[in-house]
């Protein structure tokens, strides 16, 4: 029997790693309690995705910065468009109440022709937060690089 990992390498052309590359799974743990006295600023990052049940997710990243540098919720699902919006209206809302002080929502700007309409639209639906969008450039791995230690960039 062939493994995903297997499958997506020879087949799709398409390597992964196996429990993870740059986070690995066995080093993802679950925060019980986080200590708000310890929060400075908190920001939540969503990625749209606009499919419902199917393609890729939207995900949106709660993170605090902290003394230990850890971040929150993790927010994901497969949703349409209108659905999504509403969703990230409701955790704007609840974060907002829960963080005090310095919170602000970013939302991914797609390079693509109707990435600016798309964040442009997010903005609006959160009229009344600090709202910005952020014009992404290169890939995931480079985003990800201040979080997983493989920059300089801190």
């Amino acid at each position: 029997m062939q493994s995903q990992a297997s499958w997506e390498a020879e087949y799709q052309q398409n390597p992964i790693i196996v429990g993870g590359g740059a986070f690995p799974i066995e080093k993802i743990g679950h925060a019980p309690y986080v200590d708000r006295a310890g929060v400075l600023k908190s920001v939540r990052y969503f990625d749209k995705a606009g499919t419902h049940g199917d393609g890729a997710h939207t995900a949106g990243v709660l993170m605090h910065r902290m003394k230990d540098n850890t971040f929150e919720y993790v927010a994901r699902g497969q949703w349409g468009a209108l659905e999504r919006e509403e969703k990230i209206k409701y955790w704007a809302g609840q974060d907002a109440q829960k963080c005090k002080g310095g919170y602000e929502v970013v939302v991914e700007q797609e390079p693509v022709s109707g990435g600016k309409g798309s964040a442009e639209a997010t903005i609006r639906n959160l009229a009344g937060f600090r709202v910005s969008a952020d014009k992404v450039t290169g890939s995931k791995e480079v985003h990800a690089e201040p979080f997983c230690g493989a920059g300089s960039r801190r």
